[in-house]
């Protein structure tokens, strides 16, 4: 609708998208303002419900996989919640990259994930994933496991000689002895407190890298349903109850 003084990488008129700073209100809304070097132009072959379904599992995928981890050392990754906004997008990008995926789904959900081709999909309800992670790497453990759910304890014996996590949530307290591994934090929203203009600029590169492999076929956000705007707190209320798989789209039309 407008930019500031200062701004020349956008004019009006043009479709943009940015992760805003959670720490404010604004998200459900017709406005709001962000900093310039947060936004990306959206591919004129993407729709505005695609780019808004992106942005924040997709860029919290992003940024574990293609920011915090060295996937040079990596072939193997278990991804957490493989049927959620983040899992789903992660598993994509993780199989763009070439690594052997693995992921916990429950088995009602294990069809919808079935299509993004993880290497082996374990039913964390019904099955011990610490066993199963084992048996699948030849008692190895994994090279990298990206956390979605917390108590991040429990993915340590899951993991490799100098094996990575990557959190989402809270990180490990404690470590088994003599154990090598390396361990990030990730908090998407606070590039944007963090008083770094590089890294709020980087919020901005990460979404035009993604939408660009979202316009090329290689990633797509799976939006399950698109809601009008008295539906909002309907959504909520089916995300709060775990059962929404993908992404859900509210429109203010």
């Amino acid at each position: 609708e407008a930019v500031g003084a200062k701004v020349t990488d956008f004019a009006p008129g043009q479709r943009v998208c940015g992760h805003a700073n959670p720490a404010k209100d604004g998200t459900f809304a017709e406005y709001t303002c962000l900093p310039a070097a947060a936004l990306a132009k959206i591919p004129t072959t993407l729709s505005f419900e695609t780019a808004a379904a992106s942005l924040c599992a997709g860029l919290t995928a992003y940024q574990a996989l293609l920011r915090k981890a060295n996937l040079n050392a990596v072939h193997t990754v278990l991804i957490h919640a493989g049927a959620g906004g983040v899992g789903s997008m992660a598993i994509q990008l993780a199989k763009a990259a070439g690594k052997t995926v693995y992921t916990t789904v429950s088995q009602r959900k294990q069809a919808f994930v079935a299509p993004l081709h993880p290497d082996a999909q374990i039913d964390y309800r019904h099955e011990d994933v610490t066993a199963k992670i084992q048996a699948l790497t030849q008692q190895r453990g994994v090279d990298l496991v990206v956390n979605t759910i917390g108590n991040p304890e429990a993915d340590l014996p899951r993991l490799a000689y100098n094996g990575q996590l990557v959190c989402i949530l809270e990180t490990p307290q404690t470590f088994p002895k003599n154990q090598v591994v390396s361990v990030s934090k990730l908090d998407l929203g606070g590039a944007h407190r963090s008083g770094n203009p590089a890294q709020v600029a980087d919020l901005g590169q990460m979404a035009a890298a993604l939408l660009a492999l979202i316009e090329a076929g290689k990633v797509d956000p799976l939006i399950s349903e698109v809601l009008k705007r008295d539906q909002l707190v309907d959504g909520l209320q089916q995300l709060q109850a775990d059962q929404v798989a993908g992404k859900l789209v509210v429109t203010f039309d």
